[in-house]
């Protein structure tokens, strides 16, 4: 079962500057939404990674935080979007024994458009995810999602193999058929 927050556009401290571990991944359910919508969001942390809190940033300032649970490395926001469009990013933190703070770096950005119109366009990653729903149920936890059209070109293209080696093993044992060896 994955948290969800949601959370509105603060700032609370510069936990959004790069650190030293290795970095959280992020997905966006949508890549354009219109202000008070509320976007899903999820941020990886890596397997081995020790964490004490995540965070999410919105252009270098952070937009809400978590803290972490021992074996989970999945956590979903839903933020409310607010203000312009900007770079989503999210990260975390450890407190090692010495009491000592270490960062992550920081994810690779996602844009947010932010627009006034009534219509968006939703990232093809995340079809039929809703950016004003607050469940997170279509974000992958690894990897993208191929769209139709990768998968039909994959398709057509192993079609179009499988044809051509059909092809060979016929003309090979017809050819056997009408030469055989004495």
């Amino acid at each position: 079962m994955h948290g969800l927050i949601f959370a509105s556009q603060q700032s609370q401290d510069s936990s959004c500057t790069s650190g030293t571990l290795p970095a959280a991944e992020m997905f966006l359910g949508t890549i354009s939404a219109n202000e008070g919508d509320s976007v899903s969001s999820r941020c990886l942390i890596p397997a081995e990674a020790p964490v004490t809190i995540v965070f999410f940033c919105k252009d270098g300032m952070e937009i809400s935080r978590l803290q972490a649970r021992r074996g989970k490395f999945s956590y979903d926001l839903a933020y409310s979007v607010a203000g312009s469009s900007g770079n989503i990013s999210c990260g975390y933190m450890y407190r090692n024994d010495k009491n000592q703070v270490l960062k992550s770096m920081l994810s690779v950005a996602q844009y947010l458009n932010v627009t006034g119109a009534s219509s968006r366009t939703e990232n093809p990653l995340y079809q039929g995810a809703s950016s004003r729903s607050s469940t997170t149920k279509n974000l992958p936890y690894r990897g993208r999602r191929l769209g139709p059209e990768a998968i039909g070109g994959i398709t057509g293209l192993s079609v179009l193999c499988l044809d051509l080696l059909i092809y060979l093993l016929v003309k090979k044992v017809s050819s056997k058929q009408r030469c055989p060896r004495v």
